[in-house]
């Protein structure tokens, strides 16, 4: 494993965005390239490349040399990468972000200030949006047995069933939609854009670990 940056931290930044990739060269270009518009509060971009042979590596040291690139020898995971990422991560805000994804303006700045704005916050994600315009649920309910059942044999696809008990990984647009501007409450979010206090994270650790594995 080799870790590289050409960007020497002279301040801690708000956030380490945490990336990992694996044969996304095109895709994660885009993502850096909407990362670094990001004009309104200081960030590093920490990238953890699962030996990719597209020229991930050779792309990011040229066109986007601020990178933390921490190149690996061999696929070791999801999981395990990010927190290879967290090892390496200066702030105290950590900020999972998957490689094909594209960051609007100064979204990584509100995050941040909603999720510091209340101090039973622990993680936050924002609305995510497909290609088309579609939603992209990224979040539920906390599993029970019951709520895991319905989710597995597609039970909770019938309709109106979710006046009746909560839906595991929501899908409706209207449930992650909030007309008056107000933070909506999960039991879980999913990891495509997670923004994380790192002690939250690090407490998270310590009562029930990470799962190990590859994708």
């Amino acid at each position: 494993m080799t870790v590289r940056t050409s960007n020497k931290i002279s301040n801690i930044p708000d956030i380490s965005i945490i990336i990992v990739s694996y044969q996304t060269k095109k895709e994660l270009a885009d993502c850096l390239d909407s990362i670094f518009r990001e004009k309104n509060i200081s960030f590093e971009v920490i990238v953890v490349d699962n030996a990719s042979t597209d020229g991930t590596s050779k792309m990011i040291t040229q066109e986007f040399p601020k990178v933390k690139l921490i190149t690996l020898d061999s696929l070791i995971g999801f999981s395990e990468s990010n927190m290879r990422g967290v090892e390496k991560a200066c702030a105290n805000t950590l900020f999972f972000l998957n490689p094909d994804t594209l960051v609007r303006a100064d979204a990584v700045h509100q995050l941040f200030q909603t999720l510091w704005s209340q101090k039973n916050y622990g993680a936050i994600s924002g609305r995510l949006l497909n290609a088309d315009g579609s939603l992209q649920p990224q979040g539920g309910s906390l599993p029970s047995l019951l709520v895991v059942c319905m989710w597995m044999f597609a039970i909770d696809d019938i309709p109106s069933i979710h006046e009746l008990v909560s839906h595991y990984q929501e899908r409706r647009s209207s449930y992650f939609s909030s007309s008056d501007g107000k933070v909506k409450q999960f039991g879980w979010l999913g990891g495509t854009a997670l923004m994380v206090k790192k002690e939250a994270f690090i407490c998270g650790l310590r009562v029930q670990g990470v799962a190990r594995g590859r994708w």
